[in-house]
């Protein structure tokens, strides 16, 4: 009931995000400079939301507290039907923070273009940062710590699991029990959907542009561009459902407010393009454009195969890297194991 749910996790599970407004105020300027060729300075800052998470805001309405269903693993076949037996189903529950807000940024960039002495060309210096301000957070409310492991990182009542099949979630797993993983054990996960105010970045930019003038019997213009970035978040937010949210990060702490390189971040990127205007048909112009880009990888962390903190998620859990082959937080299996590891 809602009353016992308050009772358990001291907030409502019926917060609908009604009411939420956001104001966005913006500023941007462009100064042009008293110079023999033309220098303009540009810039601006100001707070932006994107799209509206709406699909997050729903999960409360289809997880509401309600067992939709009910599996038995391995039960022989039989024509039959008979009720189940056992503990009594618990559901999964999805809720918005009454203090939630649409997700929102503090964007700002300051720019330099100068018209450089030879081929029309103009050169640009830009410096951009974001700052959120209302960020996306999943918290699971329900998960039981039972202790710290050697490394720090919180313990939780699942066992620790090598393989996925052994893991407290895994539907071929006997230990999937409320009472091993959960504090309250009137129910199962409760998902918190709400918001933080860490992650952003920076990038810097220089590029070479020439306008489009004549040439080969039309119009031809280009630019050649490079950017270094530095990006972090706190969670992707690369699913529709709060459950693979919360699980589709690499994580030290499952409920951690911490933000780390962003999954889109990517370190430095060059971009050319060459653009050829020309009439094909007279009074009507056609353009021919090609673009190359480069870039860096995208970023990636050394994960746990299974799931070594408990918490029945398998995939999501940060490797502890050993600070050598002595190190007093880990215990080797062999020695050859130990070296086979360190020399990697």
């Amino acid at each position: 009931s809602e009353a016992s749910f308050r009772t358990a996790f001291g907030i409502p599970s019926t917060t609908s995000g009604d009411g939420n407004y956001t104001i966005s105020p913006r500023l941007g300027f462009v100064y042009e400079l008293k110079t023999d060729r033309k220098t303009q300075l540009r810039g601006g800052v100001g707070l932006f939301q994107g799209r509206s998470p709406s699909v997050y805001l729903s999960n409360a309405y289809s997880n509401r507290g309600v067992a939709a269903r009910v599996t038995q693993n391995n039960v022989p076949f039989t024509a039959t039907v008979t009720p189940g037996t056992g503990a009594a189903a618990v559901a999964v529950i999805n809720l918005t923070d009454p203090d939630f807000r649409q997700p929102v940024s503090w964007k700002g960039n300051l720019a330099i273009d100068h018209t450089l002495p030879f081929g029309g060309l103009v050169l640009t210096l830009e410096v951009s940062g974001i700052q959120a301000y209302r960020a996306i957070q999943t918290e699971n409310l329900n998960l039981k710590p039972v202790g710290t492991m050697p490394d720090g990182r919180i313990r939780y009542a699942g066992v620790i699991a090598a393989t996925t099949a052994n893991a407290s979630r895994s539907s071929a797993s006997n230990t999937y029990r409320t009472n091993d993983l959960y504090q309250n054990a009137g129910f199962a996960d409760v998902y918190k959907f709400t918001n933080s105010r860490k992650g952003g970045g920076e990038d810097f930019t220089v590029a070479l542009r020439r306008p489009m003038k004549r040439g080969l019997g039309g119009y031809l213009g280009g630019s050649l561009a490079w950017t270094r970035s530095d990006y972090t978040e706190v969670s992707p937010s690369t699913s529709s459902v709060a459950q693979s949210n919360y699980n589709n990060r690499a994580v030290f702490n499952p409920n951690e407010n911490v933000d780390s390189t962003s999954n889109t971040n990517i370190k430095d990127r060059v971009v050319a393009t060459l653009t050829y205007r020309f009439e094909l048909v007279k009074k009507y112009p056609t353009s021919v454009a090609a673009i190359y880009q480069a870039r860096t990888g995208h970023p990636y962390s050394w994960v746990y195969f299974a799931d070594s903190n408990g918490d029945g998620f398998t995939f999501n859990d940060l490797l502890y890297v050993p600070s050598g082959p002595t190190d007093p937080k880990v215990r080797w299996t062999s020695t050859a194991e130990r070296d086979a590891f360190c020399n990697f």
